[in-house]
């Protein structure tokens, strides 16, 4: 289950559940016609519900479409479903390393599935103009994050996103930019040995305009073979070009 209650027309439209049907209709809009790329707010107003009537009508050939997404209905696997196949998301697979030996950055499982919706790596970010470039794994504020293998800390701790943080650490055969969190754990510092486990950093908040907020670990990793800022313009990703998909490397670690 990817919401919690209703969105759309006669909704109970939390803003939460909002923000990710508006994530997978972007993921959609080459679908449909004559919708334009929605704000990703959490705000249920008249063009998230034309677009939810317009992927009904066009993608699921409803006949009387409602312009309402169940948590468990119909459009929301609906939705999810189509997202995956979306021929213009990731192209970059990870083969080049899926290490054996890695540990999976939380003591428990993210509150929601990373392999899928706006979680995902590939899915759309800024009304389609680029492509997500990490994991992103929801848990609480304050969750606690582990190293996933031995490594050291390549520089000091920097800011990132919305109020968050960003560390970065070489793990030998790979590069993890563990982003959007609060603060590193004590002694951890630019140079810092870090050992498979070590709890690192902890889970931070971003923080929307609206006086809503969300927290997760943001992960990236890179294969370690570019050089230069790992922020860049220039292809869909904004990245690096040594960046790698973490789903299948994630999907082996070490719980």
């Amino acid at each position: 289950m990817h919401i919690k209650a209703s969105v759309g027309r006669g909704g109970k439209n939390h803003w939460i559940d909002v923000f990710e049907v508006q994530f997978l209709l972007n993921e959609n809009m080459h679908r449909l016609s004559g919708i334009d790329f929605l704000d990703t707010d959490g705000d249920n107003g008249a063009l998230t519900e034309k677009a939810i009537v317009t992927y009904q009508k066009e993608v699921m050939f409803f006949r009387d479409p409602d312009g309402n997404v169940g948590p468990n209905g119909r459009t929301i696997k609906s939705l999810i479903n189509t997202a995956m196949r979306d021929p213009f998301s990731s192209t970059i697979k990870s083969n080049s390393i899926i290490p054996s030996d890695v540990l999976f950055p939380f003591f428990s499982p993210p509150t929601k599935d990373y392999n899928t919706g706006m979680r995902r790596f590939g899915s759309r970010r800024s009304k389609g103009k680029r492509l997500h470039a990490g994991c992103d794994l929801y848990a609480p504020k304050g969750t606690k994050i582990r190293a996933m293998k031995d490594g050291m800390v390549m520089r000091p701790v920097e800011y990132f996103y919305m109020g968050t943080s960003v560390l970065l650490i070489h793990h030998g055969n790979f590069i993890a930019r563990y982003g959007e969190i609060s603060h590193v754990a004590n002694g951890i510092k630019n140079g810092s040995d870090i050992k498979k486990g070590d709890v690192i950093a902890y889970v931070g908040e971003l923080k929307f305009k609206s006086g809503n907020t969300m927290s997760m670990l943001h992960l990236e990793l890179y294969s370690g073979s570019g050089s230069g800022p790992l922020t860049v313009s220039g292809n869909k990703y904004r990245r690096r070009g040594d960046l790698i998909d973490p789903t299948p490397i994630l999907a082996a670690a070490a719980r």
